[in-house]
């Protein structure tokens, strides 16, 4: 198993520009869990990125492999200064949002159980969602907790789609704030800054994410048209999701973040790595 995987490893990489002052430049990085991949960047004090290094392999083998991130980890460059390195987001899709005023962690995590199957391997773990007076439950598998202990100096877990939940569009009738990985992902929709809906789901093409988006739409009454959508993805393979989805969703904005013309397919990663960022304190 463990030649299959390091045979497999899909391996992309982004840098500002060209040039080996790079390293000494960042002052943060932002690292990124996932079933079958690790996304890495490194920022300055200002934030912008400076590098970025995604590594993916076989979603047909066994997610969360030791040996996959064992041979990713221990060589990843970045990873030289773990003072650097505050937090660990990682993907999670068995989730709630538990009402502050509603919140206790023994009957939360007794709500998590009830509503997904936790299974012997995974953990339970809360994050505060500060703009919408809410608790956040997810569980995760232990590997993230393990990696966290070993090679990331005990840095705080906390939810890839965590970012979903800063509150800043409230200038915006209704917003939709997406997280995608490959065959999965998270969409958040807001009403003036208020949360009406958040799910997880799996996916196939963009157009199985315009229908949930668009059912989600149905329900609470909102026209397309007075729809601003805005996401973020895992990789740049995943850049063609931007075009896509705006076939459905004209309002579709992907002008955020505009890297140099050899690098436009990390633009939506871009993006995520700098909500993300946002998370961080």
């Amino acid at each position: 198993m463990h030649s299959t995987i390091i045979s497999s490893i899909k391996h992309h990489i982004y840098k500002a520009r060209e040039s080996e002052t790079l390293m000494s430049e960042v002052s943060r990085i932002i690292c990124v869990l996932m079933p079958h991949a690790f996304l890495v960047a490194g920022l300055n004090s200002s934030g912008k990125i400076k590098l970025a290094q995604y590594y993916g392999y076989d979603k047909q083998l066994e997610p969360w492999h030791n040996d996959f991130f064992e041979q990713v980890l221990k060589n990843e460059p970045l990873l030289g200064d773990l003072s650097i390195l505050p937090k660990v987001f990682i993907a999670s899709g068995k989730q709630i949002i538990v009402p502050d005023e509603l919140y206790n962690k023994e009957d939360a995590e007794a709500w998590l159980r009830s509503m997904h199957f936790v299974e012997a391997d995974e953990a339970v773990y809360e994050y505060h969602l500060d703009d919408d007076k809410a608790q956040l439950v997810f569980a995760a598998p232990h590997t993230g907790e393990a990696l966290a202990k070993r090679y990331f100096n005990h840095a705080t877990i906390r939810p890839l789609n965590a970012y979903q939940y800063k509150c800043e569009e409230t200038d915006i009738p209704y917003f939709a704030h997406g997280t995608f990985m490959e065959e999965s992902g998270w969409i958040s929709l807001r009403k003036k800054g208020k949360l009406l809906w958040n799910h997880y789901f799996t996916y196939g093409n963009a157009e199985e994410i315009a229908y949930y988006l668009a059912s989600a739409c149905k329900e609470h009454d909102i026209p397309h048209s007075e729809l601003t959508i805005q996401f973020g993805v895992v990789c740049p393979e995943l850049q063609h999701l931007a075009a896509e989805l705006k076939a459905f969703f004209p309002s579709l904005r992907d002008d955020n973040v505009s890297p140099d013309a050899s690098y436009q397919s990390w633009a939506p990663v871009l993006y995520m790595i700098q909500q993300i960022n946002k998370c961080v304190s």
